[in-house]
């Protein structure tokens, strides 16, 4: 009875540790993408200032994709990124559009804390 007993539970801690080397040598990290801004802008105190031949001038609403500033990552003309990955295009000083995530980019997730989670489903 007693070898049976041993016998068994040797079989779970090796199904347990195969079951590991399995997941660990598969899981990996999503990967990480860097951003290289082109143009010289700087937003200082909700604004945004962008350098030309001439002197720094702000930038008006329409030159700025419709996101939070302090998401941006990088912006130059017509191309933005957001910290998140998100890109976003504008064609010949049209409505700025949403391209989405490049293929392979990191999946962006939503920041919510245990307490939102559970007073959502209540």
């Amino acid at each position: 009875m007693r070898s049976r007993t041993f016998l068994h539970v040797s079989l779970g801690i090796l199904a347990l540790v195969i079951a590991y080397n399995l997941g660990a040598r598969s899981a990996t990290a999503q990967p990480t993408m860097q951003f290289i801004p082109q143009g010289y802008t700087v937003f200082i105190g909700g604004q945004g200032w962008a350098i030309s031949t001439t002197g720094w001038y702000p930038l008006s609403a329409s030159d700025l994709p419709p996101v939070a500033l302090s998401s941006l990552a990088a912006l130059s003309g017509s191309h933005a990124i957001t910290q998140s990955g998100e890109c976003w295009l504008k064609y010949n000083g049209g409505e700025w559009m949403n391209m989405g995530v490049p293929p392979g980019s990191p999946t962006p997730a939503r920041v919510e804390s245990f307490g939102a989670v559970k007073a959502r489903y209540r």
